[in-house]
């Protein structure tokens, strides 16, 4: 059958449609409930351990911030506010062709849509793309630290993943901000920093379509990005007092996930937590200082030949020599101060009204790694993860995977 072309205008309605409902259609055109998880793809589970009901979870954490839990929710979700601005629905239907098309993967956007709808009240939703071959060891870690910490599990939500080993340090982002501009001189989520901060888009096609930043992009098409080896699987055996005799077999799993697209990872923060392990960001991490963007671009422009990179090599010398004597460096230390990097704020209002917001398709987040929020399933985060792998060999990976899992936990002495 011809698929029909889907221009701007029709995909604009359709977000004013699907945004409202709160059930997704499942195979065959039968409703389900909205939880990305149900069809066709489910995380695996942590063997022999089971979470107890839903806690209020959020209330274990206490936010730097007062904000309130539940706030009355804005007038569109985020990715309905993206999609109200007309260029930037011209933009996505323009960039995204053929298979990268919206069309041919609607029933993951109309599933992370119903997911931002349902959990509008209380949660942001940040995206993340990362290729498959994280999948097993990030279903590892969390199987393993479940079964081994059972009353964390069942103080932590179902719909929760390790992305990291636990044992970072508990830091706000405006401190961490701070320090890292006094220390650093700016953010380079390239060099040190790097293991510390997990690099989203606000938006499910925020920066369409620059390659290096765009999340559906890099979920389309997989781009140069670092695996998990043989070492940081024995890591996690370390930590559980576990031998490496299984560890061959976990790699191998990696080829049952062998898929044309990578995975997309919606990670929904409580929004009362959400500026304490985040900041609006651009490029590399360095925060989404307006003056600071504009300088960069301005000295792109006069440089043809030099790249990005290295001109924020060049301000970030600049102003950790310069300190407070460089104004730009005065005033984003300044913004830091005043909470100008508020993911919470920010969406508020693109989500109130996204006509009066400037640079949406610009804007990144940046996530702390921290053993409170992002490395905590009582925490009230949630993960949903969206791949393109085969419903058949997503199951033959799942049963082989929980094997394994029983095996290892059984064979420890």
């Amino acid at each position: 059958m011809r698929m029909l072309k889907m221009n701007g205008t029709w995909l604009f309605l359709l977000a004013l449609v699907i945004v409202p409902c709160h059930m997704a259609l499942a195979k065959g055109g039968k409703a389900v409930a909205a939880n990305p998880q149900n069809a066709p793809i489910a995380k695996p589970q942590a063997p022999q351990v089971k979470p107890a009901g839903k806690p209020q979870a959020q209330a274990q954490v206490q936010p730097a911030k007062s904000v309130p839990l539940v706030k009355t929710h804005e007038k569109y979700t985020q990715t309905q506010a993206y999609l109200m601005r007309p260029e930037l629905v011209n933009l996505v239907t323009k960039s995204y062709n053929g298979n990268f098309s919206i069309v041919n993967h609607m029933d993951v956007v109309s599933r992370v849509m119903a997911a931002e709808a349902e959990l509008r009240d209380t949660h942001w939703a940040l995206y993340h793309g990362v290729t498959n071959t994280w999948t097993v060891w990030q279903d590892t870690y969390t199987a393993l630290f479940n079964h081994f910490n059972p009353s964390m599990a069942k103080q932590g939500d179902a719909d929760f993943i390790y992305l990291r080993t636990r044992g970072k340090e508990n830091i706000k982002a405006k401190d961490f901000l701070t320090g890292s501009l006094k220390n650093y001189g700016l953010v380079d989520d390239t060099g040190a920093l790097k293991g510390l901060l997990l690099s989203t888009n606000i938006f499910l096609f925020g920066n369409t379509p620059v390659s290096e930043e765009s999340t559906w992009l890099y979920v389309m098409k997989e781009l140069s990005h670092a695996e998990p080896d043989r070492a940081m699987y024995e890591s996690i055996m370390d930590e559980f007092g576990l031998s490496y005799q299984y560890v061959d077999e976990l790699m191998k799993l990696v080829k049952l996930l062998e898929a044309k697209q990578q995975t997309l990872l919606q990670i929904f923060v409580p929004k009362n937590l959400i500026d304490d392990i985040g900041y609006l960001a651009w490029t590399k991490g360095i925060p989404a200082h307006q003056g600071s963007i504009d300088w960069v671009k301005k000295v792109k422009f006069k440089n043809k030949g030099k790249g990005i990179g290295r001109i924020l090599s060049d301000l970030k010398n600049n102003f950790k020599n310069k300190q407070e004597k460089d104004p730009l460096f005065r005033d984003m230390l300044k913004d830091v101060e005043e909470d100008a990097y508020s993911i919470d704020d920010y969406l508020s209002k693109c989500c109130s009204n996204p006509a009066s917001v400037p640079n949406m398709n610009e804007v990144q987040a940046r996530l702390i790694f921290t053993d409170d929020i992002l490395l905590n399933s009582a925490s009230g985060v949630k993960m949903y993860r969206y791949t393109g792998v085969p419903y058949r060999k997503m199951k033959e990976y799942k049963k082989r995977f929980d094997a394994l899992i029983k095996k290892m936990v059984v064979s420890k002495k």
